[in-house]
Order: C-alpha cells, then structure tokens, then sequence
C-alpha cells in the first residue's frame, strides 16, 4: 500500500495517516511492523531494487544464452547488459522512474541517480577493467567513477525515453541500444588510453 501511496501521490504523501487510512490500522499498528517511517521507505526502496536485480538477472541470462561455448559473451558485453536492462525496466515501470526521479528532486540530488543500486554496475566494470587490464590493475576509484559516469549516462537515457512515452512517442530501441555500447566502447582494452 506505500508503493500504491507513492505512485499515485508522491513521497511526501507518505505518512504514518495516510498509510492507516488506506489499511485501516492505527499508527501503533504500524509500528508493530515498522521503527519509524524511514524504515518504511527504505523497506519500499529496497523492495523495487529487488525487482530490478532479479530483472536484470533474468536479462542478462538471456544475453548469455545468446553466446556459445565457443563464443562466450565479454566482461564489457556484460556492463552493456547491464545498461539496456537499466533501461527496459524503467520503461516498462515508469511510476516507479518518476517516484524516484522525483524523490531526488526533492532532496536536491539532482546529480545522484537513485534508480540503480551503485554496485550493481561497478561490479561487472571492475571485472571488465580486470580482463581489459590484466598486467595493469587500476586503483579502486577508476573503477567507481567509471560505474558512476555509465549510471549518469544512462540515467540521461532513461530520462528521454520517459520524456518520449509522456510524448506517446514510439521508443526508438536501436538508438538507444546503439547508445548504451557506445557508451561503454572507449573503454574497452582496444582504447586502453581513455583509462589514463
């Protein structure tokens, strides 16, 4: 029922009144299940982070069956994966874009993308940057700045498609395919200068 409250009407409709009256429970009821309310909204974003991790999961499963012994799929075609189905699932739950989209706004995030659980990517770049870089390890940092500008970039992306779904624009899939290995190509081991 916080999900429904926060989809229909924002964050800041969220409170201890308006989930009760939605289930019919008082706010000591509440309490039984929930610290304070920002139990409750954490235990709602981790809730959607889920969804998303299984969902990426799932994708990324497909990706590899696409690829043969012979021919398995890359450390980079992994982080790639990890774009398109950043970008699959916020258009096909954009309530959940805009909740969150908005929750940054109101908190002044306006550079910090919270859709998307930061190790999630850096994971797969560190063992990207690991097999693109096997005699030169690069330092901890390298690896989470890169995680953070493919999360900006991609969160630009996500932003247009939502803004071409407001539109009822149809969404142009190849191009932003086409974007998110774009993305992702200067950093490969064949542009290993971009790295220094």
């Amino acid at each position: 029922m916080a999900e429904t409250i926060v989809v229909r009407d924002g964050w800041k409709a969220l409170s201890v009144r308006s989930l009760g009256k939605e289930l019919g429970l008082t706010g000591p009821a509440l309490y039984k299940h929930f610290h304070n309310m920002d139990d409750l909204v954490d235990r709602v974003v981790q809730r959607i982070f889920v969804r998303f991790m299984e969902y990426i999961i799932h994708y990324k499963s497909r990706i590899r069956e696409s690829h043969t012994p012979s021919s398995p799929i890359s450390r980079w075609a992994e982080v790639i994966a990890d774009g398109e189905a950043y970008l699959h699932f916020w258009a096909e739950n954009p309530q959940w874009f805009d909740a969150f989209q908005s929750r940054a706004l109101e908190h002044n995030l306006l550079a910090f993308d919270p859709t998307l659980p930061a190790d999630i990517v850096e994971t797969d770049v560190r063992a990207a940057l690991e097999q693109s870089h096997k005699e030169a390890m690069l330092p901890l940092c390298d690896a989470q700045s890169l995680a953070w500008y493919l999360r900006t970039t991609w969160f630009a992306l996500a932003s247009s498609i939502r803004a071409e779904q407001l539109q009822d624009a149809p969404i142009a899939w190849d191009r932003y395919h086409a974007a998110i290995a774009a993305s992702c190509t200067p950093w490969e081991k064949e542009n290993p200068h971009y790295l220094h």
